[in-house]
């Protein structure tokens, strides 16, 4: 009996081991990999991704209350949900601890034979618990939304305005808040970095359909097409976001800004393609194809057609910047993952931010 016991002890402190040199050793290479990415220059611009990041300096806003805790009281809806989301949360840890301690209990024997039918009943509860969470504390976060007009009442900066088509929102899909309570959407990043710069504003869609990323504005039909022209004007940058090109409103919104001069403040994003349409290369290479035929049919009879006219793989060009003297710059990338796409935008944002000191220096001299 004791010579068991010494022989389970000692396993256990070789597991022990063994698992600590594991994750020692992910821990370093992750370090490691870390390091070297902070270090890694961005081809043509020659800076490094911390370099660019570092480069982002955010205007002060003068008043973001809008973003305090004392507003998110106010909403009955908000607190209801986060109080749920909380609840259960407390439970689902509660019901780990248990579930620790019970395993802690068993013998060495047991440890490797599967869980009592109690525990596993435990089990699939604490994971209902955790998806209960997660779907409240999304309900929570739909709900915190702010409106495009409260946003502009309480933020005085210059806004970066969001300009897409409606059937591209991405959904709120609650039934699946584990996988997007904490990455939502590609506007959900792009909101997180534009918000620091200026209000990042968008149009509501007819449907008022739950969005998380941009502020949104209810406008009536007669009334949304002089708001965008308003704020295409005062906006510190215009980011479109068009997908396939089949929407009238989105090749008229990039006709005004054409005809307007506003191009070189103007950021044309790809979207992102999920779900089925990353599986298919054919159908992922037909809709980027139209999407970039639409940017060349608006761009056409301008400075910049000769530019959005030289060869490219569309499916490889994550965004667009359009320059002085006709000049298109493409970033472009083969990952289609989201941190490809949102470094797109922080690369074009660099650009503009540097051609718009340039002229700014030149005119001061």
């Amino acid at each position: 009996m004791v010579s068991d016991t010494i022989g389970d002890t000692n396993v256990a402190s070789v597991n022990a081991v063994i698992f600590l040199l594991f994750w020692g050793s992910v821990t370093l290479l992750a370090a490691r990999s870390i390091k070297r990415l902070r270090r890694l220059k961005i081809d043509k611009i020659d800076i490094t991704l911390h370099e660019l990041v570092g480069s982002m300096h955010p205007t002060s806003a003068q008043d973001k209350a809008w973003f305090t805790a004392s507003q998110v009281l106010k909403s009955a809806g908000v607190t209801r949900f986060f109080v749920i989301a909380v609840g259960l949360l407390l439970i689902y840890s509660g019901v780990e601890v248990y579930m620790r301690s019970m395993i802690e209990e068993m013998t060495f024997n047991q440890f490797g034979s599967p869980l009592p039918q109690h525990l596993r009943f435990v089990q699939g509860s604490q994971n209902m618990f955790w998806a209960g969470a997660c779907y409240f504390a999304l309900k929570a976060r739909a709900k915190l939304q702010p409106t495009a007009e409260g946003v502009l009442s309480m933020d005085r900066r210059t806004p970066v305005l969001f300009l897409r088509s409606f059937v591209d929102d991405e959904r709120v899909r609650f039934l699946y808040a584990q996988k997007t309570l904490f990455d939502f959407s590609l506007e959900a990043r792009l909101a997180s970095h534009f918000f620091k710069t200026g209000p990042f504003i968008a149009v509501d869609s007819p449907n008022h359909t739950p969005a998380i990323g941009a502020a949104r504005a209810s406008l009536p039909d007669n009334e949304w097409q002089g708001k965008v022209m308003d704020w295409m004007g005062a906006g510190r940058l215009i980011v479109i976001v068009l997908l396939a090109g089949l929407t009238q409103w989105v090749r008229w919104e990039m006709r005004q800004i054409v005809g307007l001069g506003y191009t070189q403040k103007l950021i044309i994003l790809m979207p992102e393609l999920s779900g089925w349409k990353h599986r298919k290369r054919r159908l992922r290479s037909d809709i980027a194809r139209k999407r970039f035929e639409v940017i060349r049919e608006t761009f056409s009879s301008s400075p910049w057609e000769a530019g959005i006219n030289e060869p490219s793989v569309p499916e490889n060009i994550r965004s667009l910047m359009f320059g002085p003297g006709g000049q298109v710059t493409a970033v472009c990338a083969k990952s289609r993952s989201r941190d490809c796409y949102q470094l797109a935008a922080l690369i074009s944002e660099y650009l503009i931010r540097k051609a718009q000191a340039q002229i700014t220096t030149l005119s001061a001299a």
